[in-house]
């Protein structure tokens, strides 16, 4: 049975004056978060990738990167660091505090005086050689920094990619972006068919989680923000339940 956590909702006394929902209104909200969030949860692990449009040599590529990916991170302990540097060691390049990340945020938020902190949360990306050659040329006419230009240029001088991370980063985007590494070295990463990559790095973090091999992740583990006029609870970012939104999103796109 999951042990779901979330903040404490204090007694209805203390509330008084704080908040336009009631007590029993704000347990009701979280209940049925819970029990959403875990059938969703479910669901995406029970996923039929052959029904999803996967061909049979996709899916004996996907049952040797999760068996990689499981071995790796069992022998990581569940540590989405370690994980990465098992990636590095194999040499793939690793960005922490990526002026890249920063430069793409930016771009994303150019109307925005200045990029919120939850947008950079869970930002990283895994780049090859060939995709970093033609970003380089992309952003060029940009004014690109000189940090960023070192970090494409190093990327494109390195056979096995790269991982770019954000200033603030989540475990759970260790993980992903390790996931699409371990599908290069499976030679399973053209560029033509992202939704499916994504599907399926998806898909093999959930049921890894499941099988409590992440130890680094929860499930459950809420966040409640009340307006005084509103309340609400979302999954926190170390959540593999924060996840489920851009799977469905993906699994959408293969399934059109």
């Amino acid at each position: 049975m999951t042990d779901f956590k979330y903040d404490s909702i204090s007694d209805p006394k203390e509330e008084k004056n704080k908040s336009k929902t009631s007590y029993r209104e704000r347990t009701r909200i979280v209940d049925s978060a819970k029990a959403s969030y875990e059938q969703r949860f479910q669901k995406a692990t029970a996923t039929d990738l052959a029904g999803a449009g996967f061909t049979e040599e996709e899916l004996v590529k996907q049952r040797a990167i999760e068996k990689e990916f499981q071995e790796m991170a069992k022998d990581c302990e569940g540590d989405s660091i370690k994980f990465l540097q098992k990636l590095a060691d194999r040499g793939v390049l690793i960005f922490e505090n990526s002026k890249y990340i920063d430069f793409l945020q930016e771009l994303q938020f150019k109307d925005h005086t200045q990029i919120s902190e939850e947008a950079k949360i869970t930002h990283g990306c895994f780049t090859r050689k060939t995709v970093a050659e033609s970003q380089l040329e992309h952003l060029l006419g940009k004014s690109l920094p000189s940090e960023v230009i070192k970090e494409l240029e190093l990327t494109t001088n390195n056979a096995n990619g790269a991982i770019f991370l954000g200033s603030t980063i989540s475990n759970v985007t260790r993980w992903h972006e390790g996931l699409h590494a371990l599908q290069m070295f499976h030679n399973w990463d053209s560029p033509r068919i992202p939704p499916k990559h994504e599907v399926g790095v998806d898909v093999i973090l959930f049921r890894s989680q499941a099988a409590g091999i992440l130890t680094d992740l929860t499930k459950g583990d809420f966040i409640e923000t009340d307006t005084g006029f509103n309340f609400s609870v979302s999954p926190k970012n170390n959540d593999v339940y924060d996840e489920l939104d851009y799977f469905e999103s993906n699994l959408a796109k293969v399934n059109i």
